[in-house]
């Protein structure tokens, strides 16, 4: 669940370009119309960003220095 329906399409925008590799002219429009077009393209940079993190990360097989705290799973 999220907090209001901004948060959900956000969610929706990022889902879309992950999946899709894009996203489509009314996830576009929706996105302009709630963001406006430059935090709509901040939020699909953001999204490619990270994307391009996590792959790198996961291809060369990093892990986190030994002494780090694991937050996410506690």
């Amino acid at each position: 669940d999220f907090a209001d329906d901004e948060e959900a399409l956000v969610f929706d925008i990022a889902t879309e370009l992950l999946e899709q590799k894009a996203v489509s002219d009314a996830t576009y429009k929706k996105g302009v119309d709630a963001f406006g077009e430059t935090t709509l393209v901040d939020i699909i940079v953001t999204t490619g960003f990270y994307s391009m993190v996590c792959m790198t990360v996961v291809t060369i097989q990093t892990d986190p220095p030994a002494n780090a705290k694991q937050t996410l799973l506690d």
